[in-house]
C-alpha cells in the first residue's frame, strides 16, 4: 500500500458528534432487532399450515426485514470499526460534513428497503414471464426473496453504485429509436 493510499485509509471520513454517533448506533440496533423479529415472523408464517397471508405478502415483509438486518449489520460494523481505528472526527467548523454523515447513516437502511422491494418484484416478474398460467407462489419464493434481500441490504452501497452505472445506459436505450424503423 502506498503512503497516499494509507493516508486516505486512515483519514477521518466520519464527522459526527459523540451524541449523534450513539443515537445512530441505537437507531441501527433498533433496525436490527425489528428486522430480526420481522424475519422470524415471515419464516414461521411461511412454514405454518393454515390460512395466513399470501406468499407475496410474506415475501415483502420478510424481504424488507432481511434487508434491514443486512443493512444494520453492515453499518454497525462500519461504525465500530471507524471508532476502534479512531477514524471519526468531531465536527468543529464543518457542520455540512456532519449533516452529510448523519444523512448517510440514516438513509442507507431506507435505500436497502427499496432494493428489497425491487428483489421481490424482479423475482416475481421473472417467474411470471416464464409461464402463461397463473402462478402459485410457494415457500421457496419467500425464502429466495429473503435471502437475496439480505445481501441487497448488506451491500446497498455497492448496489446503488451498480444501479447508477447500469441506469445511465439502460434508461436512454429504452427511448432510442431502432434502426430501420
Amino acid at each position: 500500500m502506498t503512503e497516499q493510499e494509507n493516508s486516505v485509509k486512515n483519514e477521518n471520513w466520519i464527522a459526527i458528534s459523540e451524541k449523534a454517533l450513539v443515537i445512530i448506533f441505537l437507531y441501527y440496533c433498533f433496525i436490527l432487532i425489528s428486522g430480526l423479529i420481522g424475519s422470524i415472523w415471515a419464516i414461521l408464517d411461511n412454514h405454518c399450515p393454515g390460512k395466513q397471508l399470501e406468499k407475496i405478502e410474506i415475501a415483502i415483509v420478510g424481504s424488507l426485514s432481511m434487508a434491514a438486518v443486512g443493512s444494520s449489520i453492515f453499518y454497525i460494523r462500519k461504525i465500530y470499526k471507524a471508532s476502534i481505528q479512531e477514524r471519526i472526527a468531531k465536527p468543529v467548523d464543518n457542520k455540512i460534513r456532519s449533516i452529510g454523515t448523519i444523512i448517510y447513516f440514516v438513509i442507507r437502511p431506507i435505500f436497502s428497503l427499496g432494493l428489497s422491494i425491487l428483489v421481490v418484484v424482479g423475482i416475481n416478474a421473472g417467474m411470471l414471464s416464464m409461464t402463461d398460467q397463473s402462478l402459485k407462489l410457494n415457500e421457496g419464493f419467500v425464502n429466495i426473496c429473503m435471502f437475496i434481500s439480505f445481501f441487497c441490504g448488506f451491500s446497498s452501497g455497492k448496489m446503488i453504485e451498480s444501479l447508477e452505472k447500469k441506469g445511465t445506459s439502460f434508461i436512454p436505450s429504452l427511448f432510442q429509436e431502432t434502426k430501420g424503423s
